[in-house]
């Protein structure tokens, strides 16, 4: 999902949103949401690179040197990862391009995703170089693995399969305990920052799992989108009810 019209930057924006990944039908989930963010100034008609790197970074399929590059999302802003699998994580398939901060987890292809249950955020990026690892969800920060999450619960719930003919209203009770609700903030003003808080819906209520400084320079305006991926593994991603607000910056400001 792409949005393809410019909103207010320099004031903060917050956007909230409903999440569910489930139903695998191979070995392990794959690969998860992208919410994403990008200069408005620029178009937003094309996604970036699939599979590991969720329709916002850039992508050497397989990570064959050879391989042609898959390019990231038209003037990238910043990309944050709800990575089930745990490609998003690290810098494998040429993710990273280009940058000088580079992945705990390295820069080559695994065969076994290093971060799984991890939210990742990548910064800026254009075509084929950038998207910068900025953050993510685990407790090793060194590139020695393994690289645990530190969230409090699972991105990936457990609903295996919806029943065939099944009824809006239980479709919708099946659904519940799968959900998780996520809330992504740019502050506004100096220093501004990035926040996540994702909701388990485990009675805690939303939990803080990333806050990081933002990318600067921030844009006049951003442009929005969503993205979801599999590859050779499989899963259901599905999101509802978002709410973007964005603040004009106070003239003089």
């Amino acid at each position: 999902m792409l949005f393809d019209s410019p909103i207010p930057a320099r004031g903060g924006l917050v956007v909230v949103f409903e999440q569910w990944q489930y139903g695998n039908t191979t070995r392990a989930p794959a690969d998860g949401i992208s919410f994403f963010l990008t200069d408005g100034a620029r178009r937003l008609t094309t996604p970036g690179a699939f599979g590991g790197s969720l329709g916002y970074a850039q992508k050497r399929p397989g990570g064959q040197p050879g391989a042609q590059f898959v390019p990231g999302v038209d003037g990238g802003y910043l990309g944050i990862g709800l990575d089930v699998l745990g490609e998003y994580f690290g810098d494998g398939e040429g993710r990273g391009n280009g940058c000088e901060r580079r992945s705990p987890a390295g820069t080559f292809f695994r065969q076994t995703a290093p971060g799984p249950n991890i939210v990742t955020a990548r910064g800026p990026g254009d075509g084929i170089t950038g998207y910068c690892l900025l953050d993510a969800t685990t407790t090793n920060k060194r590139t020695a693995g393994p690289w645990p999450s530190s969230l409090p619960g699972r991105l990936h719930g457990n609903l295996k399969k919806m029943p065939a003919n099944v009824s809006p209203g239980r479709a919708e009770r099946l659904l519940e305990p799968v959900k998780r609700i996520v809330r992504v903030a740019v502050s506004a003003g100096r220093d501004p920052v990035v926040t996540v808080d994702i909701d388990f819906q485990d009675d805690e209520g939303f939990e803080r799992v990333l806050r990081f400084p933002a990318p600067e320079p921030i844009p006049d305006t951003f442009k929005f989108g969503f993205a979801a991926s599999t590859g050779p593994l499989t899963d259901v991603q599905l999101i509802r009810r978002v709410v973007l607000r964005s603040k004009r910056q106070p003239e003089g400001s």
